[in-house]
C-alpha cells in the first residue's frame, strides 16, 4: 500500500511526447543513406515536429480534459505516424496469396483502428496513469539518448548559404575573354513541342512562343530528344556526345543507370566552363548533392527531406497534398532568379519538374491534391497537364523578365525538355504495339518530340537550325563564344524501353515524317 501511495504522489510531468517526436526524427535520419544531411533541414524537420506535438497535445488535453491521457493519445499517434508506418515501409510490396500485406492503405486503416482503440481506452480508464506516464517518460529518453548518440554517424552539410556565396571573391578566369555571359541550362521535365501539342492535346502554345520570339529566342521547328531516359538525355547533352557506345560497355541487358548519372555529374561541358572561371550550380531532383558544383539548388535540400519522411505516413500523406513538390519548384526558379547577383560568371544546370506529372497546380497555379500512382498513369490527364503547362509558362516569362532585365552581361538561356509527354502509351504494354517496350510510330513521335528554344545573343542563333537537338546544344554555344571548333554531331533520336534502357533503337526517320 505504501508503495502504491508513494507512486500516486509522483505526479510526472508529460515529456514523452516530445522526447518520441525527437528521438523519432534522429533515429529515422540514420536510416537515410547516400545523401548529404544538412543541419539546418533537420533543426526545422525538429522544431516542425516539436510544434506539431505541442498543438495536438493541447487539442487533445481541451477535449480530453486530462493532459495525461491527452500525452498518451500523442505518443500513440505519433508511433503511427513513424514506427508503426516504417513497418509497412519495409514489408511495402509484400503479399500473402493476393492479399498486399504491404499497402499504404492497409497501413493508414489499420492506423485508424489503432487510434480509435487508444482513444476508447484512454477515455473509459478510471486510472489516474501516473506511472503509465512516468514509464513512457522513462521509455522515451532512452529513445532519446540513443537517438543522440547516433549523430556521431550523420555525415553533416552546412546549408548553403545562398546569397553570401553569390557575392564571394572573384576567381581568376584561365582564358583571354573579358566577357563571360551567364549560361543557364533549364531542363523542363515533360514539355512538348509545339507541333505536338496542337495534333495531339489541340493545344495553341502560340502565345507564349511569340513572347519568346519576341525576346529574342530561336523555337527549332522540328524539336526532337536525343534520348527517351532523362539521366540519357542528360549525359548527352552535357558532354556534347551520343551515348550510345554504354551499349558495349555495360550490356544491352543492364539496367543500372548509375554511369549516365556520374557522366552528368562530372561532365565535359561542367569541366571546360569551369576552366573558364565559371561557377556551376547544380539542381537536379533525383540527384544526390554533386560535389563538383559551386552551388546547390534545391533538389538535394528538398530529395533529402522526403527521403527523411519516405518510411513514415507524412509521404503518404504528402504524395497526396504535394506541399514538398510545390516547393521544391517555386525554390527552383527562386534560386534561378537570384543567380545574376554573382560577380563571377555563373553555369546553371537546372531541372525543372513541370509539367510533367503529377500534377501540382492548376492554370492559375492554385494548389491540386495529387497522386503517384502508376496505376493511374497520369499522362491520361490531359486537362491537368495542359493547365500545369500553362501554369509553368507563366512561370518561366517571369524568370526570363528577371534574367534579361537584371543582367549585366546578355546571358546565354537553354530551355529545353529531357522528354515529351506520353498520354498516347498504354499500361501495361501489348503484343502488338501500345507500350512502352512496343510502342507505335504516333507514341515514338509524342514521347521524343520536346520543347527547345535558345536565347544566344550577339549573333548565336545564326548557327541555329530546325533539327538540333541536346547533342549539339553546347557544340554551338561553345563554338560561337568560345572559339571552338567542334563539329556537328548527326541529330540521331534513340528510343529505349525499361526493360532494356541500353539497347538503343534509332528511331530517327519515324519521328521526322
Amino acid at each position: 500500500m505504501r508503495r502504491s501511495n508513494i507512486k500516486s504522489k509522483i505526479k510526472p510531468f508529460v515529456v514523452h511526447p516530445f522526447l518520441f517526436v525527437i528521438a523519432y526524427i534522429l533515429l529515422f535520419a540514420s536510416l537515410v543513406e547516400n545523401i548529404p544531411f544538412y543541419i539546418t533541414m533537420l533543426t526545422n524537420f525538429i522544431l516542425l515536429g516539436l510544434v506539431f506535438t505541442a498543438i495536438t497535445l493541447l487539442l487533445l488535453a481541451l477535449i480530453i480534459k486530462n493532459i495525461k491521457k491527452a500525452g498518451i493519445g500523442v505518443s500513440v499517434i505519433l508511433f503511427l505516424i513513424f514506427p508503426y508506418s516504417y513497418f509497412f515501409y519495409v514489408i511495402k510490396g509484400f503479399k500473402i496469396g493476393d492479399f498486399l500485406i504491404g499497402s499504404p492503405k492497409l497501413l493508414i486503416f489499420t492506423s485508424f483502428i489503432i487510434f480509435i482503440f487508444a482513444i476508447y481506452f484512454i477515455l473509459r480508464t478510471k486510472r489516474r496513469l501516473n506511472y503509465f506516464t512516468n514509464i513512457l517518460n522513462i521509455i522515451a529518453l532512452f529513445l532519446f539518448i540513443i537517438s543522440v548518440v547516433n549523430l556521431s554517424g550523420f555525415r553533416f552539410t552546412p546549408k548553403d548559404d545562398f546569397e553570401d556565396t553569390l557575392i564571394s571573391e572573384k576567381i581568376p578566369t584561365q582564358n583571354n575573354l573579358t566577357v563571360l555571359p551567364d549560361i543557364y541550362y533549364i531542363a523542363l521535365d515533360g514539355y512538348a513541342n509545339p507541333r505536338n501539342l496542337k495534333e495531339i492535346y489541340d493545344y495553341d502554345n502560340s502565345e507564349f512562343i511569340s513572347y519568346l520570339t519576341k525576346k529574342g529566342f530561336y523555337i527549332p521547328s522540328d524539336s526532337q530528344g536525343n534520348y527517351v531516359n532523362t539521366q540519357f538525355a542528360f549525359a548527352s547533352s552535357l558532354n556534347m556526345e551520343h551515348i550510345t557506345y554504354l551499349n558495349k560497355i555495360l550490356g544491352p541487358q543492364a539496367k543500372d543507370r548509375t554511369i549516365p548519372v556520374l557522366m552528368y555529374k562530372n561532365s565535359k561541358v561542367m569541366n571546360f566552363l569551369k576552366s573558364k572561371g565559371y561557377k556551376f550550380f547544380h539542381d537536379v531532383s533525383f540527384c544526390s548533392r554533386n560535389p563538383n558544383a559551386d552551388l546547390h539548388g534545391c533538389g538535394s535540400e528538398y530529395g533529402t527531406l522526403r527521403k527523411l519522411i519516405e518510411p513514415t505516413m507524412l509521404r503518404i500523406i504528402d504524395n497526396k497534398i504535394g506541399y514538398l513538390k510545390r516547393k521544391r519548384v517555386y525554390c527552383s526558379f527562386e534560386r534561378l532568379s537570384q543567380l545574376h547577383k554573382s560577380k563571377e560568371p555563373i553555369f546553371a544546370f537546372s531541372q525543372i519538374n513541370i509539367p510533367h506529372p503529377p500534377y501540382l497546380f492548376d492554370v492559375n497555379g492554385n494548389p491540386l491534391m495529387t497522386t503517384v500512382k502508376n496505376s493511374d498513369f497520369p499522362w491520361k490527364q490531359r486537362e491537368n497537364y495542359l493547365n500545369q503547362l500553362t501554369y509553368t509558362n507563366k512561370l518561366l516569362e517571369n524568370l526570363i523578365e528577371i534574367i534579361l532585365s537584371k543582367s549585366d552581361i546578355p546571358p546565354i538561356i537553354i530551355l529545353q525538355a529531357d522528354q515529351g509527354p506520353a498520354t498516347l502509351f498504354d499500361l501495361p504494354s501489348k503484343p502488338d504495339g501500345g507500350g512502352w517496350d512496343n510502342p507505335t510510330e504516333e507514341m515514338l513521335k509524342e514521347r521524343m518530340g520536346i520543347f527547345n528554344t535558345y536565347y544566344l545573343p550577339n549573333g548565336g542563333n545564326e548557327l541555329l537550325y530546325d533539327t538540333i537537338t541536346p547533342v549539339n546544344t553546347f557544340r554551338v554555344i561553345f563554338n560561337f563564344y568560345f572559339g571552338m571548333d567542334y563539329s556537328m554531331l548527326s541529330d540521331d533520336v534513340y528510343y529505349s524501353s525499361k526493360k532494356a534502357p541500353f539497347t538503343f533503337i534509332n528511331v530517327t526517320d519515324i519521328v521526322r515524317q
